[in-house]
């Protein structure tokens, strides 16, 4: 039996991904709509299709914002550059848009997946219709993903899911740490330092728990 799929959304303000409520941001990353918030010059923007130009964030909410021209907008958000006058097609990024993490009870198997967008910035004209602006495109989408599973031998994909924000991490460990008491009859503890240097990084904590759950800090034992 699967659990139900956690979901994470990037949080400007907090800078930090944010889980999200029970069935939110759920389903297939087309259906939904990123937002794409700019740093201009004239300080971060976002663009708006009905008025055709860039409007000043006057509120961020959850999971959205609401500009000083009084559009509201919702779905995940990304943050990007634009500082130059022009750019074309092949100057095109992939920011993630949303984390997700589900546990396979019957087997211990827990997934990570991320959901990025790809981005362009193409011309088009403001609302005096004489100015070509850069504006960000959605051009498509696509998904990476790992499962991890307790094993000394277990090595994590170095291209997949380079970079687990920690709230992501975090949470599958919960995941592990449950099907470790299944399977060993006692739940580990994790080590105070959890958040010191060492194990900052999200991916670096998810393989010390999967080759040494009752001692992580054999981690420091590496070369």
């Amino acid at each position: 039996m699967s659990s139900e799929e956690l979901i994470f959304l990037y949080d400007p303000p907090k800078k930090e991904w944010v889980r999200q409520k029970a069935g939110a941001f759920a389903g297939e990353i087309e259906r939904l709509t990123p937002i794409v918030a700019v740093k201009r010059p004239e300080g971060q923007r976002v663009w708006c299709d009905e008025h055709h130009a860039y409007e000043k964030i006057k509120v961020w909410q959850e999971a959205g914002l609401t500009t000083e021209a009084g559009c509201q907008m919702r779905g995940p958000i990304c943050e990007a550059a634009c500082l130059k006058e022009r750019l074309y097609d092949t100057e095109r990024f992939s920011p993630p848009l949303r984390w997700r993490v589900s546990y396979l009870e019957e087997d211990g198997t827990v997934f990570i997946a991320c959901d990025a967008a790809q981005i362009v910035f193409g011309e088009s004209r403001d609302r005096s219709r004489k100015k070509l602006t850069p504006r960000p495109l959605i051009r498509g989408f696509r998904c990476e993903g790992i499962s991890l599973r307790l094993s000394p031998m277990l090595q994590l994909p170095s291209k997949a899911c380079e970079n687990i924000p920690s709230p992501v991490a975090d949470a599958a460990l919960q995941f592990l740490l449950s099907d470790a008491e299944r399977r060993f009859g006692s739940r580990p503890q994790l080590p105070k330092g959890l958040r010191d240097e060492l194990f900052a990084d999200g991916r670096k904590r998810l393989t010390a728990f999967l080759h040494w759950p009752f001692h992580m800090e054999f981690m420091y034992l590496l070369p």
